[in-house]
C-alpha cells in the first residue's frame, strides 16, 4: 500500500551533504548524466497554476530514448494538475557547470 502523499515533503540539508551526495554519485557513475537545470520562470510558472501544492519531478525517455527530467505540478493530494503544463530541463553535462 502506499504512503499518505505530504504536500509539504521535502527536507533542507547542508552545503556540506549537498557536496557530499553529489560527489558520491559522480564517483559512481562519472559517465552517467549528472543534472538537470531548471530555470526559475519554470517552476514559478507551475507553482502559479490553480490548485498547484508543489512540485513532482518525473523521469522520462525522449524519442530518443535519452533519460529526461520533467517538471510536473501537483494538487494537495500528489495528483498531477495538466500534463500540458510539464517543463523540460536542460541536461548537465553539456549545458551546466559543476556544484
Amino acid at each position: 500500500m502506499d504512503k499518505p502523499f505530504n504536500p509539504n515533503a521535502g527536507e533542507k540539508i547542508s552545503r556540506a551533504e549537498t557536496k557530499k551526495m553529489i560527489g558520491k554519485y559522480k564517483e559512481k557513475h562519472a559517465d552517467r548524466l549528472q543534472g538537470y537545470y531548471f530555470g526559475r520562470e519554470n517552476y514559478e510558472r507551475l507553482l502559479a497554476l490553480p490548485g498547484a501544492a508543489g512540485i513532482m519531478i518525473m523521469n522520462g525517455l525522449d524519442d530518443d530514448g535519452n533519460h529526461v527530467n520533467i517538471l510536473v505540478a501537483v494538487d494537495s493530494t500528489g495528483t498531477a494538475l495538466t500534463a500540458d503544463d510539464s517543463e523540460r530541463g536542460q541536461a548537465c553535462p553539456p549545458y551546466c557547470s559543476n556544484i
